[in-house]
C-alpha cells in the first residue's frame, strides 16, 4: 500500500493518457481496441471460441504447482 502514491503519479503520465475501459469488452476487443488505437493491423485471425477455451486450459493447467 506505501507504493500506491507512486504509482498513482506514474499512472497520471502523458504516455498513460490513454485509458482502455474493459469493463464490459471481451479480450479479443480490447486487443483490437488497442491495436486500432496505435495505427496496427492485426495479422492472425481469432480463435475460434472452442480452440480459445481449449488453449485457456492448457495454460491453466500449466500454471498449476
Amino acid at each position: 500500500m506505501s507504493q500506491i502514491p507512486t504509482c498513482v503519479a506514474a499512472l497520471a503520465q502523458d504516455r498513460y493518457a490513454t485509458h482502455v475501459d474493459t469493463d464490459r469488452r471481451t479480450t479479443d476487443d480490447v486487443v483490437e481496441w488497442i491495436a486500432a488505437d496505435a495505427g496496427l493491423d492485426l495479422q492472425a485471425p481469432r480463435l475460434h471460441p472452442a480452440r480459445y477455451q481449449l488453449r485457456r486450459l492448457q495454460l491453466g493447467i500449466q500454471h498449476i504447482r
